[in-house]
This record gives C-alpha cells, sequence and structure tokens, in this order.
C-alpha cells in the first residue's frame, strides 16, 4: 500500500551477461521474463521425467540458438548513440572505526573531495583523460552543504580543482526538521545549482507511514527518517549532458526512469 516493491528485478543478474542486448528493446521486466522463461523451461525438460541425453543436448542447443539469435538481433532495434560523453566516478569509501557520527559524516566527504583532487592531479599529468563531469554517490556529503559553509568550501575546492560539474549526493535539511535525499549539480564557477530531491521514498525507511500509530505500536519506529519526496522528472543538466538521476531504490521502478528519459535524459546515473 506504501509503493510496493516492483517484480522484475531478476534482469540485474544480466548486467554481464549474455542476454543483456535485449534490455534495449524490452527492458528490464521483459529481460527478466525472458531470463525466468529459459530457466522455466530447462526445469520443465528435466522435471518431465523423459529427459534423455539426445534431448538434454536438443534443449540445451535449441536454447543457445534462440538465446544467440536473440542478442543479436536486439540491438539492431535500439537507436544508435548520438554522441559520448567522459564520466569519472568518484567512490570515496567510509571509515568505520574510532569515530563518532558526526566525524563519520565529515570524514565521508573528505574522503571525496580528496579523491577528486587527486584525479584532478591525474588530469593535469595526462594519466587520465579528462571527463565532462563528475558523479559523486548518495551521501558523499550527509551535511548539508547549503548550511554548512565548510562543507559548502569542501565541495568548491574539489570542484574548482577538476573543472567541471560535481554531481553530489547529500542529504539537506529543511526548517520543518524534514530532511530530503538530494543531488545537487556543484558548478566548479557558480557554485550549487539544479537539484533532485528523490522522489521514491523507502517506507519505514526514509519516512513512516501512519508515524502516530506506528510509533506507538513499536519503539523502534523512531529510528525511521524523515524524508520528503521531491517532485520534477529527475532530470539535471551537467555541462549540457542531460542525466536522469535515480537514487538507491529508485532505480527499481521504471516508470520514474521512462519520465526522466521522455524528458530528454541521455545518461542514467545510479
Amino acid at each position: 500500500p506504501f509503493g510496493g516493491f516492483p517484480w522484475g528485478r531478476i534482469a540485474f543478474g544480466q548486467s554481464d551477461g549474455p542476454l543483456l542486448p535485449l534490455a534495449a528493446v524490452i527492458g528490464a521486466p521483459g529481460l527478466s521474463f525472458v531470463v525466468v522463461l529459459i530457466g522455466s523451461a530447462l526445469a520443465g525438460v528435466v522435471a518431465s521425467g523423459r529427459i534423455t541425453r539426445r534431448t538434454a543436448a536438443a534443449s540445451c542447443i535449441g536454447v543457445a540458438t534462440a538465446v544467440g539469435a536473440l542478442t543479436v538481433v536486439a540491438p539492431l532495434f535500439a537507436p544508435p548513440p548520438q554522441d559520448t560523453v567522459t564520466v569519472a566516478l568518484v567512490q570515496g569509501n567510509v571509515p568505520r572505526l574510532g569515530l563518532d557520527f558526526n566525524a563519520q559524516r565529515r570524514a565521508v566527504l573528505d574522503n571525496h573531495v580528496q579523491r577528486t583532487i587527486e584525479l584532478a592531479a591525474d588530469i593535469d599529468s595526462g594519466r587520465v583523460r579528462a571527463p565532462d563531469l563528475v558523479i559523486w554517490p548518495e551521501n558523499s556529503s550527509d551535511i548539508d552543504p547549503l548550511r554548512n559553509p565548510d562543507a559548502a568550501a569542501r565541495i568548491d575546492a574539489a570542484a574548482r580543482a577538476v573543472g567541471v560539474p560535481v554531481l553530489v549526493g547529500t542529504v539537506l535539511r529543511r526548517d520543518d526538521g524534514t530532511t530530503s535525499n538530494t543531488s545537487i549539480v556543484w558548478d566548479p564557477v557558480t557554485g550549487p545549482g539544479q537539484r533532485h530531491d528523490k522522489r521514491q521514498l523507502v517506507p519505514f525507511g526514509e519516512y513512516l507511514p501512519m508515524r502516530t500509530i506506528v510509533t506507538a505500536l513499536s519503539p523502534y519506529a523512531a529510528q525511521a527518517g524523515n524524508f520528503t519526496p521531491g517532485q520534477g522528472n529527475g532530470v539535471l543538466d551537467l555541462a549540457g549532458v542531460h542525466v536522469a538521476v535515480a537514487t538507491c531504490y529508485e532505480v527499481a521502478f521504471d516508470s520514474l526512469l521512462t519520465d526522466s528519459v521522455r524528458a530528454g535524459a541521455q545518461l542514467i546515473a545510479v
């Protein structure tokens, strides 16, 4: 009743698999259906009790032929790429030992800043290609940079060093006590700009449905967040590249990314 959990994520197991090209035509639900169909067909042959070496071999050859044909044909129906973009993905890592909560948050932010500055040094030395944009992950700055000048200064330093917009995952805190799980475009010259507030929140995690009732029933309920969902189509402009932002959990809801792609997104950042 609070959005449900979409079916069809079996497709995620094919990110490096032979069936991946099918996703260009039939999407994640369709790819999941094909994987389950193939597995069920093979299981049905085995479970029938009438299998022989010859029928087993024929079944495997038939499945392999069908799969091969599908993966060859599917990309022909997908639109060809019109352009290329170089993206730098920065994973700063999370320290775990010897730090309290606030120190943890600052250490995570500092890690992402440091890795981005190291990337800038690699670019200047010619060891890596200069990116068109940089993407930091969700919660890379759990310190609200719009309320904390020191956090903003650190992100500014990273963006200026690399010289291109950085997509910063952060948590913004509002005056009414609520928060938003937000991705901000941080420009190396103008600072914070466009933002995407996560639209599909996790019930009983990021927010608590029926808060008064549930809190009365369980003391653990108070641990749930007080996030509020965002609006819009999830598309942000980074250096002229229209990026669809799907924060954790949002990627499971096909309709959200469909909205973003139809709104002109050229790249999907999960």
